[in-house]
């Protein structure tokens, strides 16, 4: 029986299947290993290979597909990153802003800018679910408005404490609704009042909501209309 070692280590044997594999390897694949990284250590344009505990460094990719071949489900970098990244999940709005799926989707987005009106424009809704959550964290008296986009209207409703009588009461978004303002004053907008909208059909957002009217601002205003 013939057999073969590769190298100096007199236990470094190798059979004949081995040496015919490694014989039949094309330059191409020689090339991927000439220079491999190991221990999990990856090294550009090389093979890599796996450290005793299985362990393979960093991957980087576009897209992670997971489940049974033919049937996986694929998961792109910004839903990854989305879920996943706490490093962004406050974001703070100082400027008119139009929303964005990968950016603000599911994140605490702060109103957090005065002296001028703001606008901030949601995307389409396409029932995708998608929520976005708005806080106030700046008084502005010049108001935010948070409006939607072509034939996407507004229904739902929010409550509105009125701390002149400690009364609370609510307001709905029906018909052709797509715009609430928050001006500091009679139709909310104090610090921690917070608004959220969910997209849950192709024009449609449904909005929930707690605001905060000063006693000196009383009485109470209706902060949806039709834009």
């Amino acid at each position: 029986m013939t057999k073969y070692w590769i190298g100096q280590d007199p236990n470094a044997e190798a059979t004949t299947a081995k040496c015919a594999a490694l014989a039949a390897l094309s330059s191409d694949e020689t090339e991927l290993l000439d220079g491999a990284g190991t221990g999990g250590t990856g090294v550009a344009s090389k093979a890599l290979v796996a450290d005793s505990n299985q362990n393979i460094g960093v991957i980087k990719g576009t897209a992670l597909h997971i489940g049974t071949s033919g049937s996986e489900v694929e998961l792109s970098a910004d839903e990854i990153v989305r879920v996943c990244d706490v490093s962004t999940r406050v974001v703070t709005l100082a400027a008119s802003t139009t929303i964005a799926v990968a950016t603000h989707e599911n994140k605490i987005l702060l109103l957090g800018k005065s002296g001028a009106a703001y606008t901030m424009t949601l995307p389409a809704a396409s029932g995708s679910g998608a929520i976005y959550r708005f806080i106030v964290s700046v008084v502005n008296t010049s108001t935010y408005i948070i409006t939607v986009t072509g034939n996407d209207t507004i229904d739902g409703s929010v409550d509105i404490l009125d701390l002149a009588g400690t009364a609370q009461a609510s307001y709905a978004a029906t018909g052709t609704v797509n715009a609430i303002t928050l001006n500091g004053t009679d139709q909310g907008g104090a610090i921690g009042d917070w608004l959220e909208f969910r997209d849950i059909a192709a024009d449609q957002w449904a909005i929930s909501g707690g605001l905060t009217v000063p006693a000196a601002s009383t009485p109470v205003a209706d902060p949806f209309s039709t834009v």
